[in-house]
């Protein structure tokens, strides 16, 4: 137990020191093209995952399935927007996480929910 800790904690400090060097490096080298795509990458992927955060405590009936559709309508929203609009990159969080959310609440009864008794089988 003990030697998870120790190696979970020098990993945290590797990765802590990683992106601080990165940071500087971002700051020092005023390359704006390698910031934009950074946000872009960031928006992409931090827009689906807060949505299912979100679809998670707000959306009662959410499951995995509307949750996966949630992500791949959000991940695809994302891209086209990205490709076809000169929307600035801030906005492809918001419409990440808003299309999880609305497709996930839509599909939700598309998908059935697992019953106590097949819940308590996986969690046993």
């Amino acid at each position: 137990m003990q030697q998870s800790f120790n190696t979970a904690r020098i990993v945290t400090v590797v990765a802590g020191v990683l992106g601080v060097a990165a940071s500087v490096y971002l700051i020092k080298s005023n390359e704006s093209q390698l910031w934009d795509a950074f946000n872009s990458l960031l928006g992409l992927m931090g827009g689906p995952m807060t949505g299912l955060f979100m679809l998670g405590i707000f959306v009662r009936r959410a499951n995995a399935g509307s949750a996966l559709c949630g992500v791949i309508a959000a991940v695809g929203a994302v891209l086209i927007v990205r490709g076809f609009t000169d929307l600035n990159f801030f906005f492809y969080g918001v419409i990440g996480t808003l299309m999880v959310v609305v497709v996930g609440f839509i599909t939700a009864p598309l998908f059935k929910n697992k019953s106590a008794e097949e819940l308590a089988l996986v969690t046993e």
